[in-house]
């Protein structure tokens, strides 16, 4: 009985340790921030590096990227995580900046809503919206997901076929 309550513990604090959550910032709105090392060093190889990133992970880079700045290394997105939240399809919407420095880069999720057909677009700092708990999670394992995901991009070495 001891092993496994130390099991289940070293499971939940290892979740925890992986998992970042969402905070509320100094003017009340969601955001999740990360500062986040990678194997590559130079600054601008992980700028066109994250710019491909974006460009094979949203439906039409274009459309998404707000802000691009080569000089100054920092990316601003608009985009949205598909979801199936309460048994109906809709959206997360979100806005993803990426500020690069040598052998790491800043990673910032905020301006979060909810969009769903017949329920129109609601903020997530709303009052008017149900079951919040429930989207704050799925808020979390989206961005959760995105940011390994980028950091598994980054970190890999790009083959010189």
């Amino acid at each position: 009985m001891r092993k496994l309550l130390l099991i289940l513990a070293l499971i939940f604090t290892i979740n925890q340790v992986f998992s970042q959550e969402l905070t509320l910032n100094e003017t009340g709105l969601y955001i999740n921030q990360q500062v986040i090392t990678t194997d590559e060093q130079d600054a601008e190889i992980l700028f066109n590096k994250c710019m491909e990133w974006i460009a094979l992970n949203y439906k039409s880079a274009k459309d998404v990227i707000q802000y691009s700045d080569k000089e100054n290394l920092k990316i601003i997105c608009k985009g949205s995580f598909i979801t199936n939240l309460f048994w109906k399809s809709g959206f997360i919407h979100h806005t993803l900046s990426l500020e690069i420095k040598e052998g790491r880069f800043r990673q910032t999720y905020s301006d979060f809503s909810y969009v769903r057909e017949g329920s129109g677009k609601i903020a997530l700092e709303s009052k008017n919206l149900a079951f919040k708990k429930k989207i704050l999670k799925e808020i979390t394992s989206q961005v959760n997901s995105a940011t390994n995901n980028l950091k598994e991009y980054l970190n890999t070495k790009d083959n010189d076929w």
